[in-house]
């Protein structure tokens, strides 16, 4: 298991056994740490909604109305599994993000962007909601 080094938080430590010898059964191994790999939180009670749209889906992709310039994120729940995609042409395919019913996902876009979804198995409404800076 691996856990920060609390005097440098760049380092992580992780035990390991050594199976070949049983009279040294753990070994101390460190790496670096790069906090830039992980996603950059968002705090979503910094954003208002803005304009909200419903969008029909079945076995082709179908890309949302563009969005509004102040849009930078995206609260996405559908009422059945679903693959999107977002980018500037976006194609929604089996290979895109799976999307699963009921549950909400956040999304930060960048200008430009766009959604389109396609069904995994069955049809359904997927609900877009543009969170601008409050």
């Amino acid at each position: 298991m691996a856990i920060p080094d609390s005097r440098n938080d760049r380092e992580m430590y992780s035990w390991e056994e050594d199976l070949l010898n049983p009279n040294q059964t753990r070994r101390k191994v460190s790496a670096l740490f790069d906090p830039s790999a992980l996603p950059i939180p968002i705090e979503v009670s910094h954003f208002r909604s803005g304009t909200v749209e419903n969008i029909s889906y079945d076995g082709t992709s179908v890309v949302a109305t563009a969005f509004d310039a102040a849009t930078v994120l995206l609260r996405v729940v559908s009422t059945t599994d679903c693959y999107i995609d977002i980018g500037a042409t976006p194609v929604a395919s089996s290979s895109t993000i799976l999307l699963i019913a009921g549950v909400q996902e956040y999304f930060r876009i960048a200008s430009g962007d766009a959604l389109a979804v396609i069904r995994s198995k069955t049809n359904g409404i997927l609900s877009i909601s543009q969170g601008v800076p409050a």
